[in-house]
């Protein structure tokens, strides 16, 4: 039903294609979608700096960056970087700037965008509270600083406080409603806080307002959500056009988020040219050469998954989702004692980064995790020739995992107003339905397909947690989305396409007619 009653408000291909031509102005982006959108200088009187928090404080859902968290201010922002990267070099320059007698507010801001590029190359959530800081010094000079505030809301929305960024965004548009920065933050957040019509809305606005880079890779993002595959491709192409070569790293984030389109649709060769692409744009790009690591592990090359995903460390060396992978790759190549270790490091590392749905994410994959140490099964010192087959499928989990993944995943639904994104939705559906707890889980799977998203995790999870209701009706529809999955994207995760195969053999098997 949303997904009928919404499609409308994603801009339609022809409108795109006209805007395209008549409005593209080949501006720059500060910092990446959605970290970040390019900000004006206010036109109009805009809120105060005491306005952002005030209508919503910061939920448990914040990190420690949080702006009112930083009892110096002048010191976070003008902390001396430790690297060698380009990021690092702006940030250097930026703050022996900042730092010559009286600042004005667009110098701040300016190094405040310099610092979430830093937190993002270095995947550090910690340094959003530098960029926090610089927002809060452009404020104090000029409390109406309307990119100040865009900055401000910036740093809510990446700390996971959905609520204060979509209010403050609010607070921006009340004043000025044609600020495209303030759209995309509201957008950002409203997906979060799964206002997905609202979020569409928003996007649209941005699209009239100021069709480039930024604007066009939301719409394509939101076509793909409701599954309009073909859309999402056209419009990313439109994204790409509207890049800056003064500025390739925004262009190597675009060529990824569509490489990923053609991930999910099983072009596991269209998505590795893809991911080419973005790392010719920028090289040892993290993100390219993460996506190039699941390419090669769904291809059965664990080696080669081993060389790019430890590549990706090399740049993130504290992000756990690259810690992760890299576990995976090593779990694929047989060494499953380091595989556990890795994947154990990547527990601590995102406890550290106060995200709870990535937390509990790691959870639930720990927990059916086959590197776990066994026993029974001791682990290969090195890879053995057919180190490369897919997995069996996963053992069954260990509750106490189940079950802090959970408490997690129900406390940021309570700091969201109770209701998420399709991703989280998904992701509460597989940790209901691991605790055990049918009904409620198909009623966050059913959810997490509203909008008719083709992502086979989703129609894979959907399918277990149908298989598992006794229902005939329920079993029948099972099969379907199995099969439906596994025709999707036939290697879509590490060890979860290797259960739909089991289960979709079980399923089958069953209800074979006897003999």
């Amino acid at each position: 039903m949303i997904a009928r009653r919404t499609r409308h408000l994603v801009p339609p291909i022809p409108r795109v294609l006209r805007l395209a031509c008549a409005c593209i102005t080949g501006a720059s982006l500060t910092a990446l979608l959605p970290a970040c959108d390019r900000t004006s200088s206010p036109s109009s009187p805009a809120p105060t700096a005491s306005s952002p928090t005030s209508s919503a404080a910061p939920t448990a859902a914040s990190s420690p960056s949080s702006p009112a968290s930083s009892p110096d201010p002048r010191a976070l922002a003008l902390q001396p970087p430790t690297g060698s990267t380009a990021a690092d070099t702006d940030l250097r320059a930026l703050i022996q700037r900042a730092s010559r007698g009286e600042t004005p507010p667009d110098t701040w801001v300016l190094l405040g965008h310099a610092w979430i590029r830093k937190a993002r190359h270095a995947a550090s959530p910690a340094l959003h509270r530098n960029a926090a800081a610089a927002a809060d010094l452009a404020l104090a000079r000029d409390p109406h600083h309307r990119p100040a505030l865009n900055l401000r809301a910036l740093v809510l929305l990446l700390d996971h406080d959905h609520a204060a960024a979509r209010d403050l965004a609010e607070q921006i548009l009340a004043a000025d409603p044609r600020d495209p920065a303030a759209h995309g933050t509201l957008s950002d957040a409203l997906l979060a806080l799964g206002k997905f019509p609202d979020a569409a809305r928003a996007a649209q606005t941005m699209v009239d307002l100021k069709p480039d880079l930024a604007s066009y890779a939301r719409a394509s993002r939101l076509r793909w959500l409701e599954g309009d595959v073909e859309g999402a491709k056209r419009i990313a192409r439109l994204a790409m056009n509207a890049y800056d070569p003064a500025d390739p790293e925004p262009y190597a984030w675009v060529l990824v988020q569509a490489a990923l389109i053609f991930w999910h649709e099983g072009d596991r060769e269209g998505a590795d040219r893809g991911f080419d692409r973005a790392l010719d744009a920028f090289s040892e790009y993290p993100p390219a050469l993460r996506g190039k690591a699941r390419v090669a592990l769904a291809n059965g090359d664990a080696p080669r998954a081993l060389a790019l995903a430890t590549r990706a460390l090399a740049q993130t060396p504290t992000d756990p989702e690259t810690t992760w992978l890299l576990g995976d790759a090593q779990q694929a190549a047989g060494t499953l004692d380091a595989a556990h270790r890795t994947h154990e490091q990547a527990l601590t590392l995102a406890r550290k980064s106060k995200g709870r749905v990535l937390l509990a994410e790691l959870l639930l994959a720990a927990a059916a995790s086959p590197s776990a140490p066994s026993p029974s099964a001791p682990s290969p010192s090195a890879p053995s020739p057919s180190a490369a087959a897919p997995p069996l499928p996963p053992p069954e989990p260990p509750a106490a995992r189940i079950a802090e993944a959970l408490r997690l995943l129900d406390a940021e639904r309570t700091a969201r107003g109770g209701a998420t994104d399709i991703a989280t939705d998904d992701l509460y559906a597989w940790a209901l339905y691991r605790a055990g707890r049918i009904p409620e889980a198909r009623a966050a799977s059913d959810r997490a397909r509203a909008l008719g998203t083709r992502d086979a995790r989703l129609l894979y999870h959907a399918g277990a947690i149908r298989l598992a209701t006794d229902d005939r009706r329920d079993r029948s529809e099972a099969v379907k989305l199995l099969a439906s999955a596994l025709k999707l994207n036939p290697r879509f995760h590490p060890t979860e396409a290797a259960a739909a195969e089991h289960l979709l053999t079980q399923a089958r098997a069953a209800d074979a007619p006897a003999h």
